[in-house]
């Protein structure tokens, strides 16, 4: 559990600039993710004009660091 108050948390929120584009609320839109707004919506556009198939590598990633978590979490588990 975090030591900061939910006031910190508040405060950390207003710090978020919804008008300029975060390269991990693009990532979040090219996933098919919720967590996005219009300005990411706009640069994710823009930027597949450049690289059309930026959204399919975004889902390939997401899709292999699947692969590698469950990989993992099943080393893990297995007795040595």
């Amino acid at each position: 559990m975090s030591g900061g108050s939910t006031r910190d948390g508040w405060r950390a929120l207003a710090d978020i600039d919804i008008t300029k584009p975060n390269i991990a609320r693009v990532y979040d839109y090219f996933v098919g993710g919720k967590d996005n707004f219009a300005a990411d919506r706009e640069f994710a556009h823009k930027a597949m004009e450049l690289a059309p198939k930026a959204p399919l590598a975004a889902q390939n990633n997401r899709a292999f660091l699947r692969r590698v978590v469950r990989f993992l979490v099943g080393e893990a588990a297995s007795p040595r």
